[in-house]
């Protein structure tokens, strides 16, 4: 059973006073639990870019009091991979991740935003005439830059994604 979270997304932003980022928060939390209680909030998604907010909570904190290097790294991964899936899930694709990296470049302290920009990979020859063309078996590479509240760069994670046809 498989959620097309484009539209998900979408149809939930028709709800007054923010539910709808809390409603879609709730919905993206069924299928990645673990994202669920770190408390990611969806700020803003299109499939060109993507805004996502981590809570500054105990759970995501280090021994240092600042925010531990996984939770931020799993914000990297959450924001791009919700990007890219949000980008192709209408068009029946799942992504799976096959490479990672995150560089720390600063202690990071309050609420963290995750932002993320797609392009999707230009397609290699001629497609079949009012065709899209095919995104199965690619890799698409996101970056995606968290900040502080200041607006300082705490670190930058590079996400690999391999693109593929959901099974009919």
């Amino acid at each position: 059973n498989n959620v097309d979270f484009a539209v998900a997304y979408d149809k939930l932003q028709s709800l007054p006073a923010g539910l709808g980022s809390r409603a879609f928060a709730v919905v993206a939390g069924l299928y990645v639990p673990h994202a669920a209680r770190m408390g990611f909030r969806v700020d803003n998604l299109s499939k060109r870019s993507i805004a996502v907010v981590m809570p500054d909570k105990r759970a995501n904190r280090n021994h240092l009091r600042s925010l531990h290097a996984m939770a931020l790294a799993h914000l990297g991964e959450f924001t791009t991979g919700l990007l890219l899936l949000y980008a192709v899930s209408s068009e029946r694709y799942r992504t799976i991740l096959v490479k990672y990296q995150i560089e720390y470049l600063h202690k990071a302290r309050g609420p963290i935003t995750g932002r993320a920009t797609l392009e999707l990979p230009k397609p290699k020859g001629k497609s079949k005439k009012g065709a899209s063309p095919s995104l199965d078996k690619k890799d698409v590479v996101v970056v995606a830059e968290l900040t502080d509240a200041r607006g300082t760069l705490v670190a930058r994670t590079t996400a690999t994604w391999r693109v593929g046809k959901i099974p009919s």
